[in-house]
């Protein structure tokens, strides 16, 4: 091979190379403008002020008040009044057992929001897991099955079966009673 052929053939080589290496830059400029992220929607950053304006209406005491998250027994519930009072507790967690009412479950639920006079109403939460754990027992609550028997539904083709005549307590049936 001469000189001259092999010139021709580095020329040749790099004439194919520089549209390659082109083409690879502006791909890269093509996907990062693609990844861009949309702008929340309003809903969102509303949201999140409110949250922000209410954190900063928080004195440290109630700061620290509202990662705390205690247990009581469901019977003895009106006893934690006075710590979500005093400590700005964040949530309350009833365990135990009971035959409450929805209606008696929700005089609770407003007993503990009305103690937290200063500070952001506590999550009042149930030990509820179905099974032999479920602290509401009443008429009013639908049993939730054992989590052995929950492993055993088909999630990948819709809602878990809930009984269609399990009582209503807003947006979840009373069995999944959630605190508002």
């Amino acid at each position: 091979m001469t000189w001259g052929s092999r010139r021709s053939g580095v020329a040749a080589l790099a004439a194919l190379t520089l549209p390659l290496i082109t083409a690879c830059q502006a791909s890269t400029a093509e996907v990062t403008v693609a990844t861009a992220s949309p702008a929340p929607p309003a809903e969102v950053i509303a949201a999140e002020k409110r949250a922000q304006t209410t954190l900063e209406s928080l004195d440290r005491a109630q700061r620290v008040g509202q990662l705390l998250m205690v247990g009581v027994d469901v019977r003895a519930a009106t006893r934690a009044t006075a710590w979500v009072s005093r400590y700005h507790l964040g949530g309350v967690l009833l365990t135990g057992s009971t035959e409450l009412t929805v209606g008696q479950a929700k005089k609770i639920t407003d007993t503990l929001h009305d103690a937290a006079a200063d500070a952001p109403r506590p999550i009042v939460a149930v030990d509820q897991e179905g099974g032999a754990n479920q602290t509401l027992r009443a008429n009013d609550f639908y049993d939730i099955p054992s989590a052995a028997e929950q492993a055993t539904w088909d999630v990948g083709r819709g809602t878990p079966p809930i009984p269609l005549n399990a009582p209503s307590c807003g947006p979840a049936p009373c069995g999944w009673l959630a605190s508002t």
